[in-house]
């Protein structure tokens, strides 16, 4: 019960920038319903462009810089996917990584974030390794980790809305996992 008072006083608290946590929530929910791979991505996309400003206009840089990162590495991935040759070296997971620890160590830094930033380097981390492999059941199976890490971030940080939208993406990964991965196979299985 104190969650969802603390999610309306969230919303009361925010005004008009509730707006951008809405969409994410709504766009997340949408997106491990995908049957592809590249609808995963754009979805993912749409849905941290809404969080990433939600996360600034909060004053939670940490977050809004993962999430821009995040936007440009599922944009890399969607491309390596579509057979761009460069972008399927290895060394571009290994970099985005190396972006995301950067990132989490100026946060935890220069914005006294502390050790809680690296909790956005997780959920980053484990989103990285899942939007690289090709099948969409595998990326669907490894974001849930890195969604753990973000609703700790966002509890920790008092985003109560942005929790509302980490559990509804845990649920819809788990009923994407469901549908696609797991009643799909034993559909087949009968065949």
């Amino acid at each position: 019960m104190e969650f969802l008072l603390n999610v309306i006083k969230d919303i009361k608290a925010d005004g008009w920038v509730v707006i951008f946590a809405i969409g994410a929530i709504l766009l997340n929910a949408l997106a491990y319903q995908q049957k592809t791979k590249r609808g995963i991505l754009m979805t993912v996309v749409a849905a941290m462009g809404s969080v990433s400003i939600y996360y600034f206009l909060k004053g939670t840089v940490a977050g809004g810089i993962m999430n821009i990162l995040s936007i440009v590495r599922s944009l890399a991935f969607d491309r390596k996917d579509a057979g761009v040759k460069w972008l399927s070296s290895k060394w571009i997971l290994f970099g985005f990584m190396a972006f995301f620890v950067g990132a989490g160590i100026y946060s935890g830094i220069i914005n006294k974030e502390g050790a809680w930033a690296f909790l956005s380097v997780s959920g980053m981390a484990f989103a990285t390794v899942a939007m690289w492999v090709k099948k969409p059941g595998t990326v669907r199976l490894l974001s849930l980790p890195g969604m753990v890490s973000w609703l700790i971030y966002n509890a920790h940080n008092s985003l109560w809305i942005l929790n509302v939208s980490d559990i509804i993406c845990i649920i819809s990964i788990l009923v994407g996992i469901m549908r696609y991965d797991i009643l799909k196979n034993e559909e087949k299985a009968k065949k």
